[in-house]
């Protein structure tokens, strides 16, 4: 049988797999949303390709990609992590979570 703290370890590699499979996920499907428009509005609005720099436009692509990387990383965590403590419905507030993470780093 597995200890407590080697089950956990699984846990955690697990959640974070699923965590980053979710987001390249999402940053694909971004990608091809964010790129679509941005081919678009340099193709049909003069306004886009003359009155932005390279950086604004450039921001505009990327911040969309990241931003939904971002959070569909950070709501697999939580859902994995929820999953961990007290079933698949279960939802924590952060108090609760904060002071289970300090809990446990201070028992370590």
């Amino acid at each position: 049988m597995a200890s407590p703290n080697e089950a956990t370890r699984v846990h955690a590699r697990d959640c974070l797999h699923s965590a980053l499979l979710h987001g390249a996920v999402s940053a694909a499907k971004a990608t091809a949303v964010s790129g679509g428009l941005y081919m678009a509005a340099m193709h049909f609005s003069p306004f886009f390709r003359y009155r932005f720099n390279a950086s604004a436009r450039t921001a505009l692509v990327v911040m969309p990609i990241f931003y939904t990387t971002w959070l569909n990383v950070e709501l697999s965590m939580h859902k994995c992590e929820g999953r961990k403590e007290g079933g698949e419905g279960s939802r924590r507030n952060v108090g609760t979570h904060c002071m289970h993470v300090l809990r446990s780093s201070h028992a370590s």
